[in-house]
């Protein structure tokens, strides 16, 4: 982190932090400078945070493909709680009787 503030002071031709031996305190530009960021990074925190709601809920599509019996007595009745618990999930559902080879689809 110090190598960072360096380079970061170097780049801008000021001394952001006065370091002693015994204590790192923001200069006057320092302190000046996180007035400045400091909401931003508020900004960049909830941004952050919304992103991470992504990755704990489930979204995309699944793409089924079934028989009409197992279509009819299993998947319709489970997707019906299913898509009210993730609204985010879209499911495609083909009825075929034959084998497919969904990868080459």
């Amino acid at each position: 982190m110090s190598h960072t503030i360096r380079g970061l002071e170097a780049n801008l031709g000021l001394r952001l932090l006065a370091r002693t031996t015994r204590s790192v305190s923001p200069t006057e530009a320092g302190a000046r400078l996180l007035e400045i960021v400091a909401p931003r990074f508020e900004a960049i925190e909830a941004g952050l945070a919304a992103l991470s709601e992504l990755r704990d809920k489930p979204a995309g599509t699944i793409r089924i493909t079934t028989a009409e019996h197992a279509g009819n007595s299993v998947l319709w009745p489970k997707l019906s709680t299913f898509l009210v618990d993730y609204p985010d999930i879209k499911v495609e559902i083909t009825i075929d009787y034959g084998f497919t080879d969904i990868v080459a689809q």
